[in-house]
């Protein structure tokens, strides 16, 4: 056998691997940047409405506050379905979080009007659907945290 081939052959194992590792690393860079839009987006807007909430400086006005944080959730829903999500897990918890938001939006929503209208059944009812995807966005927020932590 010629030391030329083997050499050859050896080389081009090489880069073959190197091909294929370069791959793996730009697809894990995409998914890395992919859960950073959407991580970024996430915690902009649970910063943001807990920042509204918390406010004092508006007296008495704790509706216009949560009007405010509807608003900033109604946004967000739109800013995630926007985002040049391609990896299919991370389009999974994108829609979730698109429909937490919306939830989250109707209700805050429901209960301004449950609240202007004095129907105290119709405000529960909304207030129970706000701690619901309370639950669903913690969970949420854990399982992409957990799938997009390098390894």
């Amino acid at each position: 056998m010629n030391l030329t081939k083997i050499y050859y052959h050896k080389y081009l194992l090489i880069g073959f691997i190197f091909s294929i590792h370069s791959l793996l690393i730009s697809c894990e860079e995409n998914k890395y940047t992919q859960c950073e839009q959407i991580i970024t987006l996430a915690n902009s807007v649970a910063s943001e409405t807990k920042k509204i909430i918390t406010n004092k400086s508006v007296e008495n006005n704790e509706i216009k506050n949560w009007l405010n944080a509807a608003e900033i959730m109604t946004k967000a829903a739109e800013k995630m379905e926007s985002l040049p999500i391609k990896d299919p897990q991370l389009l999974h918890y994108l829609g979730d979080f698109v429909k937490i938001y919306r939830t989250n939006s109707e209700a805050t929503y429901s209960i301004v009007k449950a609240r202007e209208s004095r129907n105290l059944v119709a405000a529960q009812a909304a207030q129970a659907d706000v701690k619901l995807a309370g639950e669903w966005e913690r969970k949420l927020s854990s399982g992409i945290n957990d799938y997009c932590q390098v390894k």
